[in-house]
């Protein structure tokens, strides 16, 4: 059974957002949404020059980004991301993101790169 998804929409020239609703087909996505939206985290989208960049957004950053033409693959790509969605991968995204920068705006190397 398809379910509905809330994505906010990114509006040009200056960036309005706005609330859409689209609708999956794949439940096995559905879980996976619930858990985004538990975990803080939003889907966004924006249309630049015929194609459309995706993101699962988080407050500190886009968790996951895709861009793909705009129409039918869109709805597809939206799953391919949330299957994607663990908290567990969110908890580690926002670890490596929270690591400190040197002066040069680079984290320190790990231990085994050096």
């Amino acid at each position: 059974m398809p379910f509905d998804v809330e994505v906010t929409q990114f509006l040009r020239p200056d960036g309005l957002q706005q609330k859409q609703t689209t609708t999956l087909d794949n439940m096995a996505a559905q879980p996976h949404y619930v858990a985004m939206r538990a975990a803080g985290c939003r889907l966004t989208a924006e249309n630049i020059h015929g194609q459309v960049s995706l993101c699962i957004e988080h407050p500190e950053g886009d968790f996951r980004h895709k861009i793909v033409a705009n129409g039918p693959l869109i709805q597809r790509a939206i799953e391919e991301m949330l299957v994607s969605f663990t908290p567990e991968k969110l908890a580690d995204w926002a670890r490596a993101n929270a690591e400190p920068l040197d002066e040069d705006g680079f984290g320190e190397p790990d231990e085994d790169v050096a």
